[in-house]
C-alpha cells in the first residue's frame, strides 16, 4: 500500500522522502478520480515545514497527526481501484458563472440564479468569490445536473484552473472552496470538467 512508504513510527522524515512520496501521488493523480484533490493536503502540510529554495532536501519534517489525516483517502483501497476513463466523458451540461464585488450569477440553459454577497464575502478576493459562485450555481441547479458531466464556464482563469487541476497550493482559502465544490459535486454524482 502507498501509505506504508511513510512509517507511522518515525517522528520525522527527510523532506526528500516526502517529496518523493508526493511525486508518486502526483503521478497517480491523473489515474485515480479526484487523486489530485486529495494530494493537495499533503502538499499543504509539507509547505508548512519546507521551503524548496531555502531548505535542504535533508531537512527533517515532523510527522504529526495532521499528516496522517491527509492520508485517509490514499488508505482507502476502494478509492485507489476505481480508475479514470481513457477518454474524458462528454459534457452534458454547461454552467456559466460570474462574480462581482456585489454579487454572483449562474446560468444553465435558460435558467438563472443570482445572489448578493454579505459584506464580509464582498471583501474576499475575486478568485474566491468566483469559486463561491460556482458552488452556488451547482447548489441552485442540482436537480438539473445530478448524475451528469458538468462544465463550468467562467472568465476567471484562476478559478477555472483550480477546477481543472483539482485545487492548488497558493491560497488555502481558494483550495478550501475548491474542495467544497468537489465535495458537493461528489454528493450529487456530478463529474466536473
Amino acid at each position: 500500500m502507498l501509505v506504508n512508504l511513510i512509517s507511522h513510527t518515525a517522528p520525522t522524515v527527510p523532506a526528500r522522502a516526502l517529496l518523493s512520496f508526493l511525486g508518486l501521488l502526483n503521478h497517480l493523480g491523473d489515474l485515480i478520480p479526484l487523486g489530485r484533490l486529495h494530494t493537495r493536503p499533503i502538499q499543504w502540510y509539507l509547505k508548512c515545514f519546507y521551503r524548496p529554495h531555502v531548505d535542504l532536501l535533508y531537512k527533517k519534517i515532523p510527522l504529526r497527526p495532521a499528516f496522517f489525516q491527509c492520508l485517509q483517502f490514499w488508505k482507502n483501497q476502494e478509492s485507489l481501484l476505481v480508475g479514470s476513463p481513457l477518454h474524458p466523458p462528454q459534457v452534458q451540461a454547461s454552467v456559466y458563472t460570474d462574480a462581482s464585488q456585489s454579487g454572483w450569477g449562474a446560468q444553465l440553459n435558460n435558467q438563472t440564479a443570482a445572489g448578493v454577497w454579505s459584506p464580509p464575502d464582498s471583501e474576499l478576493h475575486s478568485n474566491i468569490r468566483e469559486m463561491m459562485a460556482m458552488i452556488n450555481g451547482l447548489q441552485n441547479f442540482q436537480e438539473h445536473v445530478s448524475q451528469k458531466v458538468v462544465m463550468f464556464v467562467s472568465d476567471n482563469l484562476t478559478a477555472v484552473s483550480h477546477v481543472q487541476k483539482q485545487g492548488g497550493t497558493h491560497s488555502w482559502t481558494l483550495y478550501s472552496k475548491t474542495l467544497q465544490l468537489f465535495q458537493l459535486a461528489e454528493r450529487l454524482g456530478v463529474t466536473l470538467r
